[in-house]
């Protein structure tokens, strides 16, 4: 067969494995994010992924994360977007 072409990955399949386990057996009361995973993972294999290919990884293995984070946190006020129209756009 042909070799894949590709980076490798950093982790072993063992290692991967090892890691589904944990995911599988962790408290659900305590939901996954991707910092708490990404944590896990340095620890486990001394590897460090940014949160975006945790991410990936969790999808990869049909992982959903389960604590969504709001967008618009600071969102302006009803007032300031009417003065913000008024200033900048409508004059």
């Amino acid at each position: 067969t042909r070799p894949k072409s590709g980076k490798p990955r950093k982790i072993s399949r063992r290692q991967e494995s090892n890691l589904k386990k944990t995911f599988n057996r962790e408290n659900p009361e305590m939901p996954w994010t991707t910092k708490r995973a990404s944590s896990l993972i340095a620890e486990k294999t001394g590897v460090n992924y940014s949160q975006r290919q945790v991410t990936r990884i969790l999808n990869r293995w049909n992982f959903g994360l389960t604590s969504r984070r709001s967008i618009y946190w600071q969102k302006a006020s009803e007032e300031e977007i009417k003065s913000f129209w008024k200033k900048n756009i409508l004059s």
